[in-house]
């Protein structure tokens, strides 16, 4: 696993082969194999209010996939394909 400058992983699971580029963040978030995750990307964004105790839920993003530049995955995501800027939110 590579984990670029500035990037943030936390309370995830990210499996071997995979590529994490500069600034991305990555957050309740399960990765396969060999994934690449963009620059400035956000995988598992959750922007509701939680209880004390209460975490989002886990997005999934499938074996062999790139996360374009910049692309947002929203908590809970199952994510099967490769997701590009132009396609920016997942629901």
């Amino acid at each position: 696993v590579k984990i670029g400058k500035g990037a943030v992983v936390k309370n995830a699971v990210v499996m071997p082969d995979c590529v994490i580029e500069d600034g991305a963040v990555v957050e309740y978030t399960i990765v396969a194999a060999n994934v690449k995750i963009g620059k400035n990307a956000y995988v598992g964004k959750y922007d509701g209010e939680l209880k004390e105790g209460e975490h989002p839920e886990i997005a999934v993003i499938g074996q062999d996939l790139i996360i374009g530049d910049g692309v947002v995955v929203a908590a809970g995501a199952a994510v099967s394909e490769n997701m590009t800027s132009e396609a920016k939110e997942e629901a």
